[in-house]
């Protein structure tokens, strides 16, 4: 699965780049604390987290993802007097009919893209 917090540019731009790294590293430790020992969190990219989630299926990882959506939005973020939501996309793809690592990744890339295209907030798996 990836995670990618929507208007991650827009908050690096008004607040810093250290501010927006602490910020991805705050709901990375937030996914830690909700997931299982098995599963993982990383950060690959700029405000881009992958989950891994051994042994789930993709029904399964559609189900953690909203449960991450969730912990997400339980975090808020305040400029000023002026506090907002967190909100994020993810996409999620199996690895069951995947030959390598990297056919995960660039079918999670694809959903996650489908997601973003549809809005903020938005979850969608990788099609089979």
């Amino acid at each position: 699965m990836l995670v990618s917090l929507d208007g991650f540019d827009e908050i690096r731009e008004r607040h810093g780049e250290t501010w927006a790294h602490t910020l991805i590293h705050t709901i990375g430790e937030q996914i830690r604390e909700g997931l299982r020992d098995a599963d993982s969190v990383f950060q690959i990219d700029e405000g881009l987290l992958a989950v891994l989630l051994p042994r789930t299926s993709e029904p399964a990882a559609l189900d953690v993802a909203r449960k991450i959506r969730v912990l997400i939005a339980g975090l808020h973020l305040r400029d000023g007097r002026v506090t907002s939501q967190l909100t994020a996309c993810m996409g999620v793809a199996g690895a069951k009919a995947a030959k390598t690592p990297e056919d995960v990744l660039d079918r999670a890339n694809a959903a996650l893209a489908a997601a973003r295209n549809e809005g903020s907030n938005t979850i969608r798996a990788a099609s089979i």
